[in-house]
């Protein structure tokens, strides 16, 4: 479930948002100052712009394991996937 904060909690659906809302989510920060959000997946990377939610880069990952653990430190975005790969 994705959700938007604000005044109230709203549940965002697929198509209020360029976020998945299907596959589980391993990690999702704002980044630049909070002009993109990035959602990492276990076998994807995505990149919206936060201000209307537009998907502005869908990045499969091809790797023999899945991505188990994110993080960033602006402007980098590092993953681990479960084969000990960043």
């Amino acid at each position: 479930m994705v959700f938007k904060t604000g005044a109230n909690i709203e549940e965002l659906k697929q198509d209020d948002c360029g976020l998945s809302t299907t596959a589980r989510t391993v990690f999702c920060s704002t980044m630049a100052g909070g002009k993109y959000i990035v959602q990492v997946l276990p076998r994807a990377v995505i990149l919206v712009r936060h201000a209307n939610q537009e998907k502005l880069q869908h990045m499969p990952i091809v790797s023999d394991g899945q991505i188990v653990e994110a993080t960033e430190c602006d402007p980098f975005l590092v993953v681990l996937t479960s084969k000990t790969q960043l």
